[in-house]
């Protein structure tokens, strides 16, 4: 007679259940859902999305403001950075005349800024 299997992540386990990918045996703790059956963790883990894959090519076309909907970091460098610089005439005005509309620009400004970051983090 066979001794039934044991999870591969928790040897202390007996199962019958094994991924439908590997054929590992795992547990119920261990299994994932998957559209074609059970998976185990490393067969069911998801994909990494491919929007946040980024390339110097696609940093590059980000620039000319051609990113193919692609997110991520780098991006959200660029934005920043290039609403930081296209706003610095605005900033350095408003650091030179301490007043309150002064004040108020800065605050658009940080606000543009802050509005360019999360805007690609989606």
């Amino acid at each position: 007679m066979t001794s039934p299997a044991t999870c591969r992540w928790h040897p202390d386990r007996e199962t019958g259940l094994r991924c439908g990918a590997c054929g590992e045996p795992m547990c119920t703790e261990c299994m994932r859902p998957h559209p074609v059956g059970i998976r185990c963790k490393e067969c069911g883990a998801p994909a990494p999305l491919p929007t946040h894959a980024v390339s110097p090519s696609y940093i590059l076309r980000g620039v000319g403001a051609a990113v193919n909907q692609r997110r991520g970091p780098a991006y959200q460098w660029m934005a920043a950075g290039g609403v930081a610089i296209a706003v610095s005439p605005i900033a350095l005005a408003a650091l030179a005349n301490l007043s309150v509309g002064a004040l108020i620009n800065l605050a658009g400004v940080a606000v543009a800024v802050g509005v360019a970051w999360t805007r690609l983090a989606r």
